[in-house]
């Protein structure tokens, strides 16, 4: 049997579910679902506009935001495309920021919007990173390379289907799924290298440490998705088993919207 990478497996819920919530997100005070077949879309689209701005496989695209539907997009849709994530936190120092782009050597950088681009900006510039994108509903800049959600999601219109599906079959166990790196509290960020095969083998060991994470159980997501834990459970999770994710609006509305959801899962430290 051909290798099922989390990629595969994440596409294989618009057929199993296509009209069932593959998420929530509040808009306008109200927690608004988008099913699984427009997901997968969204991360189809988003990895043929990333093929189109230049993406190789082992590529490497960082993101750096709160948790959002638009980091866990950018995130499928690197690994779709062939190319690597890399988790970078929100709270990271301009100089820890700089350090995990440059030693990652990231040409694509997704943010959450233009407090943390203007941030580090003037650190990023004269590294790798060719094009920066803002994450959905983020107010933008008019600056070379620097791309709204809306504009990135239609780069990738001339890149057919065929392309992106010869990326998704050719990712292989021992190629490199993800970077993730460490908080840096100790010295410099150290970089861990997981492969698309130990993803994928770490998500079938969860089964027996989650509560029956079955088909449309509630997660709510709320820790850094640059940690491996939080990433484990808000992207690899609901690819491999297809819970629900509703993502908190802030750390202060965490309160209030635990009691909103009231969900079956939600990750503690």
């Amino acid at each position: 049997m051909s290798f099922r990478s989390i990629p595969r497996r994440f596409y294989d819920w618009a057929r199993i579910q296509p009209d069932s919530s593959a998420y929530y997100e509040k808009v306008d005070g109200h927690w608004t679902p988008t099913d699984w077949k427009t997901f997968t879309g969204e991360v189809r689209a988003a990895a043929r506009s990333l093929i189109a701005l230049g993406c190789e496989p082992g590529t490497m695209v960082a993101i750096m935001g709160f948790n959002c539907p638009s980091w866990t997009i950018a995130d499928l849709a690197a690994m779709t495309a062939g190319a690597v994530p890399v988790g970078v936190y929100t709270n990271s120092s301009v100089e820890q920021a700089a350090y995990i782009l440059d030693h990652s050597g990231a040409r694509f950088l997704v943010v959450d919007g233009l407090e943390t681009w203007q941030r580090i900006a003037a650190e990023v510039r004269g590294l790798h990173v060719e094009h920066v994108v803002f994450m959905r509903g983020a107010k933008t800049v008019e600056a070379p390379g620097v791309l709204s959600w809306n504009e990135f999601m239609l780069c990738g219109a001339a890149i057919g289907e065929e392309e992106l599906d010869r990326r998704l079959q050719g990712l292989r166990p021992e190629d490199l799924g993800a970077l993730i790196y460490t908080s840096g509290t100790t010295g410099p960020p150290k970089g861990s290298m997981l492969s698309h095969g130990a993803l994928a083998a770490a998500t079938d060991m969860g089964i027996e440490l989650l509560p029956d994470p079955h088909i449309g159980a509630r997660l709510l997501s709320y820790l850094p998705m640059a940690h491996a834990a939080e990433r484990a459970l808000t992207l690899l999770g609901p690819a491999s088993f297809g819970y629900t994710v509703y993502y908190v609006e802030s750390l202060d509305a965490m309160a209030s919207n635990l009691r909103e959801v009231e969900p079956e899962l939600f990750l503690g430290v």
